[in-house]
């Protein structure tokens, strides 16, 4: 028997080959994300509807469906699955602790709110005031029920032991569990076998920061997040989600840039290599799809800190936007959003900061790189 044509599956599919997510589909289409998650589910839609949902994603659903009946129940434009899974794995990499801005992180929470996913979710931040947000989305927007908060910590104060707690969250009808704990490793023991014997989505904040010290005549960079990441990702999901003024971010770049290894670095050193006939095509793969540089600078970090221990830490990091890249003509102009480095006094101490402008362009046409330069700094 054939398969039936499921237009749901196919426009999630389209979605995620394009990288946009339900959020940005229901906003172009005036619907709650929840609707469009519902959407999905089904394998057949309100004509009208899809007359706007395939104008939207630029793709004919109907003359495929039409093609489906003439081949005789045939999918005529199937998608790789592994697609879909490509989408997830952006967003909540199994290997690298992802860095997100607030606008992501909400579409983290939908994917995970409303997506099969046995792990618990730890979300690192340096934000105080991001711990609304799953609140206000699942409450408001996937309106997919409340939310019950487990009081880890007080309730072993008062005696009450793991099991216990699990047995009561088990019967409690809520499908989302928000666990307040310490970030240590019984916690999130806890949460690993809490969502395991209850079938329910955990998730869980851990305020943390990175930072500098710079008392022994070399710069030195912690961050807790990245060691609790290293001992329990392979059973629990994690992502940072960074203030609205980068701090995270900020910390790492001024730490990278000190030592002449962040992202705008390797674009300066590999832009006369790439300027040669034989690799005139990466720069532009470079420009036009950000991720395949973001992948091949994070292989340089491996690299790097196989032979560097102060970049250990760095090769088990994914961000998502290292730099600004617009065009105007011919010309790329490529750049930091974090373009400060650190300048230390006679005593080896960490003073202050100091604004630059770190830039360069490329002019680039069909014939690979004509010319290329580092804005001066200001």
């Amino acid at each position: 028997m054939a398969e039936k044509y499921h237009v749901g599956n196919e426009i999630k599919k389209e979605l995620s080959a394009q990288g946009k997510s339900a959020r940005w589909l229901a906003n172009e289409i005036c619907l709650t994300p929840q609707a469009v998650y519902d959407i999905f589910k089904k394998d057949d839609i309100n004509t009208d509807r899809l007359i706007k949902i395939q104008r939207v994603l630029g793709r004919d659903f109907f003359m495929e469906y039409s093609q489906y009946v003439k081949n005789g129940g045939v999918v005529a434009n199937e998608e790789d699955e592994s697609v879909l899974q490509e989408r997830f794995a952006l967003l909540m990499p199994e290997d690298k602790l992802r860095v997100l801005k607030r606008e992501t992180y909400e579409e983290l929470i939908e994917e995970f709110v409303l997506t099969e996913h046995h792990k618990p979710l730890v979300i690192f931040t340096n934000d105080p005031y991001i711990k609304g947000t799953v609140e206000r989305v699942v409450d408001r927007e996937l309106k997919t029920g409340k939310i019950y908060y487990v009081d880890l910590i007080g309730m072993r104060k008062k005696g009450i032991s793991d099991d216990a707690t699990i047995s009561q969250v088990l019967a409690m009808p809520h499908p989302i569990m928000h666990v307040g704990c310490n970030g240590g490793n019984e916690s999130f023991s806890f949460m690993v076998k809490l969502a395991q014997e209850t079938g329910k989505k955990v998730f869980a904040y851990c305020m943390e920061k990175n930072h500098l010290n710079n008392f022994t005549n070399n710069l030195e960079y912690y961050d807790r997040a990245i060691q609790l990441f290293s001992a329990w990702h392979e059973q629990i999901h994690f992502a940072f989600v960074d203030d609205e003024r980068q701090t995270y971010r900020q910390t790492r770049q001024l730490f990278l840039a000190n030592w002449g290894n962040d992202i705008l670095s390797y674009i300066r050193a590999f832009i006369p290599i790439l300027s040669k006939e034989e690799n005139e095509k990466k720069i532009w793969e470079w420009l036009n799809n950000p991720q395949q540089l973001y992948g091949a600078y994070r292989e340089y970090l491996d690299v790097k800190a196989a032979d560097l221990p102060r970049l250990k830490d760095f090769s088990l990091m994914y961000m998502d936007d290292e730099v600004n890249i617009k065009q105007n003509g011919l010309r790329w102009n490529i750049s930091l959003p974090v373009d400060q480095l650190t300048v230390q006094s006679n005593h080896n101490v960490l003073m202050k900061i100091v604004p630059l402008h770190l830039s360069t362009w490329i002019d680039i046409d069909c014939n690979g790189i004509r010319d290329y330069e580092d804005s001066p700094l200001h």
